[in-house]
């Protein structure tokens, strides 16, 4: 009889990260996808509708009422309570949590109480300029399985006590299928998504930096610079929905009605994302997505503020602060033919082109296992 496994996604990106792992997975096990979060929300593009158009056989959705006008705390609650009454209906022999968000925490205390078995995707990373860690560290010491983007975090997770036979390096999913990996033409772009590409193009993300207080002021600085650019198209996707969020989504709205070739673009799917950042000349924000998959295009990233700061850096990234001269002169270097040479061969720190066989094969050897206790690891000082 085969187990039953789920997994969870609540925005397009983590989405992004596992639907190769479900796809995969569906061979061997029952697996239910359960939608809930920004996927059902027009503000966010309405990604429901991306994902029905991948042949996930089982999914469950779980609407959350009003979600982007709930004080940020409450929201909380309102996630408790929904995933208590699914995950006990369902009762999966494990659930499958990608990343650290705030709702995949409250997720994973729900099912560590309801005792299914959790299995890990991310964990052991550090991003001091976020409220993240705390979230992710306390998924990790709730899960039974880990699997880790780097050796390092494979590292740091085995440090939080976990047993390093249950811990995995498989690099970052979503990159596993890169080098086949069907990039669309600059024509289809332009016109699906209703845009123009320029002599020179932007692509920007930006998140709510941990101190929200400044948010507004520092993100506008980022706009400030890119507008020291003449001849360009500014391509700038939604931020997360973290506290801040909306001050962002207002200045992003404002630029892109008060400036020439500004897009603000909602909702791609890696697809889009990747296809156009790769025609792109920089990648400009915060985003971990410029830290860990960026780097496998070859396009610079200009990595602004505290937001990652921890993650592992490939040649590729430049960092700066929020000042409007830095930014403008990281933008410049990462435009200069002598930077552009050196990152062209430059390796994706979290690449692994073994990804999907890790996950498979360790995932069916705990299902199958019958001890599944877990006790604490002592490390020898």
């Amino acid at each position: 009889m085969k187990k039953n496994l789920c997994f969870v996604s609540t925005t397009r990106a983590d989405f992004d990260l596992q639907k190769e792992v479900i796809i995969s997975l569906e061979k061997k096990f029952k697996c239910t996808l359960i939608c809930s979060g920004t996927h059902f929300e027009k503000q966010f593009g309405e990604s429901i509708s991306y994902i029905n158009k991948f042949k996930i056989k089982k999914k469950i959705f779980c609407k959350i009422e009003n979600l982007l006008n709930v004080n940020f705390d409450k929201l909380h609650s309102k996630y408790l309570k929904s995933f208590y009454k699914i995950l006990k209906k369902i009762n999966p022999d494990a659930i499958c949590l990608f990343g650290d968000r705030s709702e995949t925490f409250i997720i994973s205390f729900v099912a560590y109480s309801l005792e299914i078995p959790i299995i890990h995707f991310s964990g052991g990373e550090i991003t001091s300029g976020s409220l993240d860690d705390a979230y992710r560290h306390s998924i990790t010491k709730m899960s039974d399985l880990h699997f880790t983007t780097t050796n390092q975090h494979r590292k740091r997770v085995i440090q939080l006590g976990e047993n390093p036979k249950t811990v995995f390096n498989c690099g970052i999913s979503s990159l596993s299928n890169f080098k086949n990996f069907n990039f669309l033409k600059q024509e289809k772009i332009e016109k699906d998504l209703k845009i123009k590409f320029s002599k020179k193009n932007f692509f920007v993300t930006l998140h709510p930096e941990k101190s929200i207080k400044d948010n507004f002021k520092k993100f506008r600085y980022v706009f400030l610079a890119i507008k020291k650019f003449q001849d360009i198209s500014v391509f700038i996707s939604s931020p997360n929905i973290d506290k801040g969020f909306k001050e962002i989504q207002k200045l992003i709205k404002y630029m892109c009605k008060n400036s020439s070739r500004w897009y603000y673009l909602k909702n791609l799917g890696h697809q889009y994302f990747f296809s156009t950042v790769k025609l792109c000349d920089v990648f400009i924000g915060n985003s971990s997505s410029g830290i860990s998959e960026i780097p496998s295009l070859h396009v610079p990233t200009v990595n602004i503020g505290s937001r990652q700061y921890g993650r592992p850096r490939s040649i590729s990234i430049i960092d700066t602060n929020f000042e409007v001269n830095n930014i403008e002169k990281a933008i410049k270097k990462s435009m200069s033919k002598n930077f552009r040479k050196k990152i062209k061969k430059s390796k994706n720190l979290f690449y692994r082109n073994d990804s999907l066989k890790i996950i498979n094969q360790n995932i069916s050897k705990y299902l199958n296992s019958k001890n599944k206790k877990k006790l604490f690891f002592n490390i020898n000082f």
